[in-house]
């Protein structure tokens, strides 16, 4: 799954931990499912592209709210996973307490109160990984984009015309079974391509920015 977050980072600027990067309101973007063999696969009771919102304050609470996008029709029932939740009707949801191991970059959850009445008191675990590395590393740039001093990007008079503008990215996030997105940018930063588990991908190209501005 590919989620945004909503909520804006601390003020102190500490995002150094999983616990700090994890806070706050995700938006659910997108979701990709694969069967064992890694064949990309449909789930049924939620299907391909659900509505879902997930929430983790600072104190170790969370909750999860997920919505198949057409509930018309009526739902496949299908009996949740080992370590996962089962979704009633097109929807699921559930709250509870969380922990984080920033050792081993797993979070592991305990649903006080969930819409299926079987995995109330579950124990569920996501192991997180972000990778980072430097927007000049090789791999970070996307094809077509080099390096670029700042005086390049941003032509004003203060502007460095010999240091090369190279802020640290996220370069690819693990999912707990092994696969990952990976992400490139464009020379100024911003998200430009990603890869998805399945080996396909979506690009992105940014307008240019606002240059004038009128009386």
């Amino acid at each position: 799954m590919v989620s945004q977050r909503t909520s804006e980072v601390p003020a102190d600027g500490d995002t150094d931990t999983l616990t700090e990067r994890l806070a706050g309101t995700w938006r659910l973007r997108s979701r990709i499912d694969v069967a064992a063999s890694g064949e990309r696969c449909d789930e049924p009771t939620l299907g391909a592209d659900p509505l879902a919102l997930v929430f983790f304050d600072r104190n170790g609470n969370f909750a999860a709210q997920f919505m198949k996008r057409d509930r018309s029709a009526r739902s496949v029932v299908a009996p949740g996973g080992s370590n996962n939740t089962r979704a009633v009707d097109g929807y699921d949801a559930y709250f509870g307490s969380y922990v984080v191991d920033e050792e081993h970059g797993v979070v592991t959850t305990t649903l006080l109160g969930a819409l299926a009445r079987e995995h109330v008191g579950a124990v569920l675990t996501r192991a997180i990984r972000v990778n980072y590395a430097l927007l000049g590393d090789p791999g970070s740039l996307r094809a077509g984009y080099s390096p670029q001093t700042y005086a390049q990007l941003f032509p004003i008079s203060s502007a460095s015309g010999s240091t090369s503008y190279n802020p640290q990215i996220v370069r690819s996030v693990t999912l707990p079974n092994g696969q990952q997105y990976q992400f490139q940018y464009n020379s100024y930063g911003e998200l430009a391509r990603v890869v998805l588990p399945t080996g396909g991908a979506y690009e992105y190209d940014h307008a240019s920015g606002v240059t004038e501005c009128d009386p």
